[in-house]
């Protein structure tokens, strides 16, 4: 039972000092992304701001504008009298999409 009994301490004291540390490391993490010039990601990059401010939402007519570019690069691609360079670009143009 002795023997049982302090593995079980030192066990339960290593537990202990494992949950310190990372209690620690939570911490610190917590100052660094809090740290001058405002929040911070783990790698210690500026977040929010800067990376979302120039992202633009395409409209619904930029989204029609896209479908009827690609209808018409099917279209010509479909057509048996193109030019076999023409539709190897159409072909890759394709790839893409």
């Amino acid at each position: 039972h002795g023997q049982a009994r302090r593995q079980q301490l030192a066990a339960e004291a290593a537990l202990d000092e494992a949950i310190a540390g990372v209690r620690q490391a939570l911490q610190q993490l917590t100052r660094r992304m809090a740290g001058p010039g405002g929040l911070r990601d783990p790698l210690g990059r500026a977040m929010g701001g800067a990376a979302t401010q120039d992202v633009t939402i395409p409209s619904d007519a930029d989204f029609a504008r896209s479908r009827a570019i690609l209808e018409e690069v099917r279209r010509r691609l479909a057509d048996p009298t193109r030019p076999p360079a023409e539709r190897a670009y159409l072909e890759r143009l394709l790839e893409q999409f």
